[in-house]
Parts: C-alpha cells; sequence; structure tokens
C-alpha cells in the first residue's frame, strides 16, 4: 500500500466524521434558535398583558368601589359611566386574545423555561393577568376577595416584577445583552434624547 491508497482510504473516513459533526452542530443550533424565538414570544406576551395592567387595575378598582352596582339590580349615573367605559376597554382587548395569550404564556413557560424562581415568578404573574382579566369580564370579584385579600398588586409593584423577569428570560437567551427597564428608557428619553432632537 503507499501513501495515495492510504490516503483514498483515510480520507471519506474523515469526510464522514467530519459531516456527522456538522449535523450534529447544526442540530444544536437549530434547538437553541426554536428556545430563543420561544423565550422571545414569552417576552413579548408578558408586555402585551403589561400594557393593559395597569387600566385593568384601576377598573377592578371601580368594581370594587361599587360593587353594589354589580348585580344590575341598582344604578347610578356615575356606575353607568365607569360600566361603559369598562365595557369599551373590554371589548378592544376581547377576551379570547386574553385566554389565548394566558394559555401560551404557561405553556411556553412551562415548557422553555428551567424550573426555578424565574418559572414560578412568570406563572405567577400570568395567573395575576388571568383574575385580573376573569374580574373584568365577569365583574366578579371572587378571585380579588379570595386570592389577593381584597387588593390586587399595584401597577409599579406588577411592572418591577416584570422587569426582574424580562432580565431573567434574556439571561435564559445566553445572547450576551442586557435589558434596559422603563424607568432607565424614560431617564434617558427625557435626558438624552429629548436634549439631543431638541424638543
Amino acid at each position: 500500500m503507499n501513501i495515495i491508497e492510504i490516503v483514498k482510504i483515510i480520507l471519506p473516513f474523515f469526510a464522514i466524521v467530519i459531516s456527522i459533526a456538522a449535523v450534529f452542530i447544526s442540530h444544536q443550533n437549530v434547538k437553541k434558535q426554536i428556545r430563543v424565538s420561544k423565550l422571545e414570544e414569552i417576552l413579548e406576551i408578558i408586555n402585551m398583558l403589561k400594557g393593559y395592567y395597569k387600566t385593568a387595575f384601576l377598573y377592578t378598582n371601580d368594581l370594587k368601589n361599587n360593587e353594589r352596582y354589580l348585580d344590575g339590580k341598582l344604578n347610578t349615573r356615575d356606575w353607568m359611566i365607569i360600566e361603559s367605559n369598562l365595557n369599551d376597554f373590554l371589548s378592544n382587548i376581547r377576551e379570547e386574545t386574553i385566554q389565548q395569550k394566558t394559555a401560551r404564556l404557561y405553556v411556553l413557560t412551562n415548557s422553555y423555561l428551567p424550573k426555578s424562581d424565574l418559572k414560578f415568578k412568570t406563572i405567577s404573574v400570568n395567573e395575576l393577568f388571568c383574575d385580573v382579566f376573569y374580574t373584568l369580564f365577569y365583574k366578579r370579584l371572587s378571585k380579588l376577595k379570595d386570592k389577593y385579600n381584597g387588593n390586587f398588586p399595584k401597577p409599579e409593584k406588577v411592572f418591577q416584577i416584570i422587569d426582574e423577569i424580562e432580565s431573567a428570560v434574556v439571561k435564559e437567551m445566553n445572547l450576551g445583552f442586557e435589558t434596559i427597564t422603563y424607568k432607565d428608557y424614560k431617564a434617558y428619553f427625557e435626558n438624552t434624547f429629548k436634549n439631543d432632537s431638541e424638543v
């Protein structure tokens, strides 16, 4: 056997090993890309629901403060205005949309986050969104009273928890970047952007 024959035997073997390694690496990259896209979807849903929370929180307080009108037997002009505004808000967000998003958030969280404080925190915030919107859509205060001692968490506290979730989810993506909070953004906008844009 000469060198050329040995190379002819070894070269295909190395090509097969390199092909197998390339397939393995490609498979790992695809799995990572899928996970990153699911984590991005978690952030997207949380931010969508976060956008509704402050208004929803205010309406739950209106329901609590006007509980005597919820059975429909009593009516005042103030309650009719509150109820009309609440119904307008709810018609814009639709119950099916909230149910789909909260169900999807639960599935994604349970499937793509490790069993840790992050998973429990995310599921708890999702449950809070479910309970707030249940209270509004059905005009029932049972969840508010039974689970939250009569008061849903204030928006500022919920947003703080969501900021923590966002940071942790971005770390889970392992892409090397950090999130900014709304507070950071607001400070930048007020101090830098407005100055730079001469507003």
